[in-house]
């Protein structure tokens, strides 16, 4: 994957209707547009252990995440399987969507909002001493972190910053990473991590998502991050076919 870099996280963060993607001085900040719907769908939490199927309803989506409306409670850092429709009529797909705020719970239910999970694969964690190696044999869905002790840097994104601060990754897993930082970062926000292989040769850079944050001792915080994906334009076409941005 190289310097390859993924970005997106439109739920987390408040978008202009009708805006387009737009990059900082450094190319690293984008908005995405949130679309309005009212599709009912299907979704599923994936690390109970049980295999138990709710009802949803969509109230927007955008390339990096979904709002959903649930009759169910989920904890923020939740992890849920989400169907939706493919293009067209054509089959849909099941993605994986991270709970970033719960919004209090009304008549209707409870206003969930996510960001989509990216996942990595072999080759990408491979530099550091990780794969991808299920943590429970009967969920396919749930991985193992592997322990490790490599130097990174960061910025938050849509917070000037020029210089990226340093940070130390403790545990990586197809699904995130774990990092400890100075200074303390509330859960949603949204980071561009840069990790470095530890020979120090090369470095990755992907878009994550604060799902926990604890202060560890005086002056530093563990993070607990999820790597963010962002849905296709062939995904976003079936899904917001209208073309009806949310208000902010």
């Amino acid at each position: 994957m190289g310097n390859r870099t993924i970005s997106s996280w439109g739920q987390l963060i408040p978008l202009r209707p009708g805006s387009e993607p737009s990059s900082d001085e450094s190319g690293e900040r984008r908005d995405w547009v949130r679309y309005v719907s009212d599709l009912i769908t299907l979704c599923e939490p994936t690390e109970t252990g049980q295999s138990e199927t709710f009802l949803a309803q969509v109230r927007n989506i955008s390339r990096g995440g979904v709002n959903l409306v649930l009759e169910q409670q989920f904890d923020t850092g939740s992890i849920l399987s989400v169907e939706l429709p493919g293009p067209n009529g054509e089959p849909g797909c099941t993605l994986l969507a991270c709970v970033i705020y719960v919004a209090p719970k009304t008549g209707d239910g409870c206003a969930v909002g996510c960001s989509f999970v990216r996942e990595l694969s072999d080759d990408d964690l491979q530099p550091y001493g990780a794969k991808r190696v299920c943590a429970n044999g009967e969920d396919q869905r749930t991985w193992v972190r592997f322990a490790c002790d490599i130097q990174a840097t960061y910025r938050i994104v849509r917070v000037t910053e020029r210089k990226p601060a340093p940070a130390r990754v403790t545990d990586i897993s197809p699904r995130g990473v774990g990092l400890l930082v100075t200074r303390s970062i509330r859960p949603g926000t949204v980071l561009s991590v840069e990790l470095q292989n530890p020979n120090g040769q090369s470095k990755q850079r992907m878009f994550s998502c604060v799902v926990r944050s604890k202060e560890v001792k005086p002056g530093e915080w563990a993070l607990g991050c999820n790597f963010i994906r962002e849905l296709t334009d062939e995904e976003m076409n079936s899904l917001a076919p209208h073309g009806d941005t949310a208000k902010r």
